[in-house]
């Protein structure tokens, strides 16, 4: 077959291949999808491709650029096709390019570069002529040359390699890729590579040039999905289920023709309360992941009560009663799971005249119609014991024997005394026949004989008081037998009498009364203070009291019964009336007191709305009005008369007039200001200075700040509020943002400038102990080593190279290394000077008395130094050091001064301890208990271990520490600062801990647990409870502390604090933390504050439902922001029934605020109640206790914004009293009659008593 043909054959294959690839894919998106909508993209350059919502997946056809062809040349070929891809998600590498031949051997075929669907290109030949091209899945490859002057044809379509000049090889196929599906995710964005086709070789350039390859490209079909994924209810509909049971859904699936399943993205709503009868909808929705929302499915759940009550009887069952009594039925309750207590129906009778077995029943139904049942069975028997009489032979008084004979009231079987119905008694005494009746009941009779009589009679004295008494006492007696020459006597007087007593048998006896309780003087009452008494209404009233004296018990005063009625809150004449009685209840004459109550406050008039107010010229005014609360009267009227006038600009006013009906008067008067149209234009902010900006980390960013310019304010510049994120000490990018409103309130476009905290400065390496420092030869060297501060990183590591040879005298170096994060590297030298042992010197004294010899300039040897005292550590103890004088380490030890006086001193590594310093510079020392004036204290920490310190007129800088001292007119830089007290100061980067500071200047630093006063806070960081007062705060923030008292605040971050009394102006307010109280607020932000009491004059406060409201004139913010309603009621008892009266208030102005509260009752007995109302305070509710006990009863209230309070109250309930007629029984024990012997004691043997309520009485 000829070349033509083979090309032309295989033009054809690769149209037919790529007809059935489109084919295919439009099949595959009409056909498969059904009713998704398709689309297809193609690129043939680069590009990106954003992924469509509800697309998960795509289908890619694409391929790589094909190779060039080579020609005849000693060296290189055709390019490479390039390399197509969708992100890194799918890649066609492009053909290899042909190779160029060599005069006489054909250049190599181009290979493929990996994958599938592209061709090599054919071998050039020695004759003079190239390869073909190879063929792509979407291309077909060019033709070689035609002759070896003609140039060989570039690949056609896409990927196809390009043809072979003179003995070059063909350019590869490209790989390609048909229909291939990817996953992606909505909203992905994709870049788009597209190859571009390989470039063809021009060889020597005298023969024919090979062929270009065909470019690549990138074909994307998607489908996006519009069927809603459909939902299938599990289980029935409706669905019944009894009260208080659990109820488990049975749920429902999700399918989604794109998605699958998708049951667990299902949305349940289900609101079924099985607590609460009724029919409830449980709602089913799902989505898919293209955003179809399903059908909602509902289903249907009927919450019903089957359950009948339960019925408790009371008492026993069954039950036995004696024949012939009265038959009481103790009843039954009834208590249901859904209505609580139900009402009982008793039937059934018990006739206890006849003996038998009666029911009684009990019936009980709920308001769902369950009816219960029970039963009580009433046996009525015969249990009445038989009785007898007993007549005697004799009853008046005898010596001789008494005989005493039964006679029953039925028959009956005599059980004892031989079964005889007489018995003989020979004494006094008793005698009891046992007695059975035909049914089986026992009874008996007590013979009892007490006429022989041989003892003499009893007198017997009715008790009478003992106690003091103001009456006449009479005393009565009587005696067991015989008679009494008196059976009473009265005594008005104190005094005595005998009582005598005679029986039928002659025997008298004697008892003898003495009366001395007989107090018939009344005591005396002397008033305390002055009658009558003035107080003012609605004031305390305390009463002088008065005292009582009694001539039996003395000072009585404490006994004095007070009647008070005065009620200072209701104008009046009031009595109090002073009553007392003594002991013998002689009652003194009555002592009153007059007070009169009068009102002399006028009404308080509270102006509604704003004062002032402002009315747009030719406007109406409407005045919001006044109400008046009097301290005495229930209802107050107001007048009003107003001189407003909105046609003409200008201050107008209306005057609001009130009284009491005591003629007290209240007048208050409400500027109306009419002002001309308002102003809408915003005002412009430029920013000064670079945008963005670079500091150093660690350094202390000052801000070039912005200028602001409106069209009516003029220059705004003071009013910018700046917000900084700036914070040096991390490194990163901040912002700071700016913003203004003028005065009308037009805010004005945000401006924002960049701020990069960069580090570049090394760490700072200080080296502890002497450099240089001198060691004796052959003794121990000590490194005392170094420390590195970094102004980012903070402490940092300090790695030491070098070493000492004390055996050898000489000058060592040890090199110290630290590095910071940002890889910034410092280093320090020390020298160590190894010296003879005799050579080294242990001080310097310079112009110094030294145990009162002076030396003016002074190095001592060891010897020497031993002989002045001085050895070892080098302390100089109790010396007098006068300027110029310096003192320093100079063995590595640091010297130490004791209770000296320095001035003009440098101070470097040393322990300062109970000294005077005056103009002296202190360097990497302790201090303690010091007094320092006019000095500089660096790097040094002041009282580390306790002490009292004082620092005058001293600059304190380079990261020193200071504790426990007392701060004046001095100055604080970049240093910490604890337990300490400054005022009259400058802290300027430093910190400051538990410290109180006063009448200071406060800038870029941090205060925590401190107290500020009459100071000047500036860019600082208020926080941890600290407290300010009477200070000026600017550019700050203050969290977690405590404002107060005409405090300045301006242009600063209020948060989780507490605002009193104070100045806020261009303020930020945020955290349900803050409460702001009595202050005035102007250009403020307030978010999320409690405010109370505050007026706001200008500014944004951001109301209860989340509305900023721009405030332009001064506005009671109490007429702007919603509080919580306050929950009260009161509670009244009748029995188990409880009434609840609602007195909740709402503290709001109803003209701004239209309330809608949330009740939630709990009764405390686990029944509650829910109830929402737009009715404030008329919630009243009435509740039915099952029994009696005491509850606490619940309230608490929520308003529409969720703010809420709460209050609670104990009752007591008791059950009703059933009246009870029902007489007690009494039972004696022993006989009746009695029969005791004369001159024996007698025993009574008592008697019992029984009540069929009081049980045992």
């Amino acid at each position: 077959m000829s070349s033509i043909t083979t090309i032309t054959t295989q033009f054809f294959k690769n149209v037919f291949k790529k007809a059935i690839i489109i084919v295919a894919s439009f099949a595959y998106l009409f056909f498969v999808q059904g009713s998704a909508l398709a689309a297809t993209q193609t690129y043939t350059s680069n590009g990106t491709f954003t992924v469509p919502v509800g697309v998960n997946q795509l289908t890619v056809s694409m391929s790589g650029a094909g190779g060039g062809g080579g020609a005849l040349s000693n060296s290189g070929g055709g390019a490479s096709g390039g390399a197509s891809s969708i992100g890194a998600l799918l890649t066609a590498a492009g053909g290899n390019g042909g190779r160029n031949g060599s005069a006489d051997i054909g250049g190599g075929a181009g290979g493929l570069a990996g994958g599938t669907g592209g061709l090599n290109g054919s071998n050039g030949t020695d004759l003079g002529y190239g390869g073909n091209g190879g063929d792509s899945l979407f291309g077909t490859g060019g033709p070689r040359n035609s002759s070896k002057f003609t140039n060989a044809s570039n690949g056609t379509g896409y990927g196809a390699g390009g043809g072979g000049g003179f003995d070059g090889g063909g350019g590869g196929g490209a790989q390609a890729f048909s229909s291939t599906t990817i996953s992606v995710t909505p909203g992905q964005v994709l870049p788009i590579t597209v190859g571009a086709g390989g470039t063809r070789s021009t060889g020597d350039g005298a023969m024919a040039f090979g062929g270009n390859g065909a470019p690549g490209f990138v074909q994307i079909s998607y489908v996006l999905d519009t069927t809603a994924p459909v939902i299938t209810l599990l289980g029935s509909t409706p669905v019944t289920v009894n009260y208080g049971t659990a109820y488990v859904d049975a749920g429902a699936t999700a399918v989604d023709n794109i998605d699958g399943n998708r049951t667990s993205n299902i949305v349940t709503v289900n609101s079924v309360n099985v607590n609460a009868l009724g029919t409830y909808t449980i709602t089913y929705n799902v989505s898919d992941t293209s955003g179809n929302a399903a059908t909602q499915v509902t289903r249907t759940v009927n919450v019903v009560d089957t359950v009948a009550p339960v019925i408790t009887i009371l008492g026993a069952n069954p039950v036995t009663v004696a024949q012939g009594s009265v038959y009481t039925d103790a009843g039954a309750t009834a208590l249901d799971n859904v209505n609580g207590v139900r009402p009982v129906t008793t039937t059934g009778t018990v006739n206890t005249a006849v003996v038998g077995v009666y029911t009684i029943a009990y019936t009980a139904s709920d308001l769902s119609s369950n009816t219960a049942t029970a039963t009580r069975t009433v046996n009525v028997t015969d249990q009445t014991a038989p009785t007898a009489t007993v007549a005697y032979s004799t009853t008046a008084p005898t010596n001789g024997n008494v005989t005493a004979t039964m006679t029953p009231s039925e028959s009956v079987t005599i059980t004892n005394n031989g079964g005889l119905s007489s018995y003989t008694f020979t004494a006094n005494g008793s005698f009891t026949f046992n007695l059975t009746d035909t049914a089986g009941n026992t009874g008996s009779v007590t013979a009892t004989v007490s006429n022989i009589d041989k003892i003499v009679p009893v007198i017997t004295i009715t008790p009478y008081t003992l106690t003091p008494t103001n009456q006449d006492i009479v005393v009565t007696a009587s005696t067991n037998e015989g008679t009494l020459n008196a059976s009473s006597t009265t005594f008005t007087v104190n005094g005595s009498f005998n009582f005598v007593a005679t029986d039928t048998a002659g025997n008298v006896s004697t008892s003898t009364v003495i009366i001395t309780n007989i107090d018939k003087i009344i005591p005396v009452i002397t008033l305390f203070g002055i009658d009558p008494v003035t107080v003012a209404y609605s004031s305390v009233y305390n009463d002088a009291g008065a005292a009582a004296f009694d001539n039996i018990g003395g000072d009585i005063t404490s006994s004095i019964i007070v009647a008070n009625p005065v009620n200072t809150n209701i104008s009046g004449t009031y009595t109090m009336s002073y009553s007392v009685s003594d002991s013998a209840g002689n009652a003194a004459i009555q002592v009153t007191r007059t007070v009169n109550v009068v009102d002399t406050a006028p009404p308080v008039i509270t102006i509604l709305g704003s004062n002032p107010e402002s009315v747009v010229i030719n406007t109406a005014y409407i005045d919001a009005g006044a109400t008046a609360f009097d301290n005495a009267d229930a209802t107050t009227t107001v007048a009003t008369t107003s001189t407003v006038d909105t046609s003409i600009l200008g201050a107008d006013t209306v005057t609001y007039v009130s009284t009491d009906s005591s003629a007290n008067t209240a007048t208050s008067t409400r500027v109306v200001n009419v002002i001309a149209v308002p102003d809408t234009a915003a005002p412009v902010i430029t920013i000064l200075g670079a945008n963005p900006l670079t500091i150093e980390g660690g350094a202390v960013y000052v801000d070039a700040g912005a200028t602001a310019l409106d069209n009516v304010d003029g220059d705004i510049t003071a009013n910018i509020v700046a917000t900084s994120t700036v914070n040096t000490a991390v490194i990163g990018t901040y912002t700071v943002t700016y913003n203004v409103s003028d005065s009308s309130g037009n805010n004005a476009t945000q401006v924002t400038r960049t701020v990069n905290v960069a580090d570049t400065t090394a760490p700072v390496i200080t080296i502890v102990g002497s450099n240089p420092a001198s060691v004796v030869a052959n003794s121990v060297y000590t490194e005392l080593g170094a420390t590195a501060l970094d102004n980012v990183n903070g402490v940092r590591p300090v790695t030491t190279i070098g070493a000492v040879d004390t055996s050898v005298i000489g000058a060592y170096i040890l090199t110290y290394i630290s590095s910071d994060l940002s890889g910034n590297i410092s280093t320090a030298n020390r020298t160590v000077n190894v010296v003879a042992a005799d050579s080294l010197s242990q001080v310097t004294i310079t112009n110094s008395t030294i145990g009162g010899i002076f030396y003016a300039s002074y190095t001592p040897t060891i010897a020497s130094g031993a002989a002045l005292g001085i050895t070892g550590t080098s302390t100089i103890t109790n010396s007098t050091i006068n300027a110029p004088w310096n003192l320093t380490d100079v063995n590595f030890n640091g010297v130490t001064l004791t209770n000296a006086t320095v001035a003009q001193t440098n101070v470097a590594s040393s322990t300062i301890i109970n000294a005077n310093l005056t103009a002296c510079t202190i360097t990497n020392s302790f201090v303690k208990n010091y007094f320092a004036i006019g000095c500089a204290v660096t790097d040094s920490i002041v009282d580390p271990v306790g002490g009292l310190n004082d620092l005058t007129g001293t600059t304190v800088s380079g990261n020193s520490q200071i504790y426990y001292s007392d701060v004046t007119y001095s100055t604080v830089v970049s240093s910490y600062i604890a337990t300490s007290t400054i005022s009259y100061s400058t802290l300027a980067n430093a910190t400051s801990t538990d410290s109180t500071i006063a009448t200071s200047t406060i800038t870029g630093s941090t205060i925590d647990l401190s107290a500020l006063t009459f100071a000047d806070v500036t860019g600082s960081t208020v926080t941890a409870s600290s407290t300010i007062t009477s200070s000026t705060v600017a550019t700050s923030t203050v969290s977690g502390s405590t404002i107060s008292d005409s405090t300045s605040i301006t242009n600063s971050n209020i948060v989780d604090a507490t605002v009193a009394s104070s100045t806020l102006n261009n303020v930020t307010v945020l955290g349900t933390g803050s409460t702001i109280t009595n202050s005035t607020l102007s250009n403020t932000t307030v978010t999320d504050a409690v405010i109370v009491n505050d007026i706001m004059s200008s500014g944004t406060i951001v109301l209860p439902d989340g509305t900023p409201m721009l405030v332009s004139t001064s506005t009671q913010l109490s007429s702007l922001v919603n509080y919580a309603p306050v929950a009260s009621f009161g509670t009244a008892v009748n029995n188990l029934n409880l009434a609840i009266t609602d007195t909740s208030i709402d503290p709001n102005s109803s003209a701004v605020f239209t309330d809608s509260w949330t009740y939630n009752w709990d009764f405390g007995d686990s029944a509650a109640s829910t109830l929402a109302t737009t009715t404030i305070g008329n919630n009243n509710q009435a509740h039915t206790y099952v029994s009696a006990g005491s509850y606490t009863v619940s309230l608490t209230i929520t308003d529409q914004y969720g703010l809420s309070s709460a209050t609670s109250s104990l009752v007591t309930v008791n059950a009703p009293i059933v009246p009870d007629t029902t007489a007690p029984v009494i039972v004696i024990l022993g006989n009746n009659p009695e029969t005791v012997t004369q001159g024996s004691v007698y025993t009574d043997a008592g008697a019992t008593a029984f009540d069929n309520i009081d049980l045992d009485i």
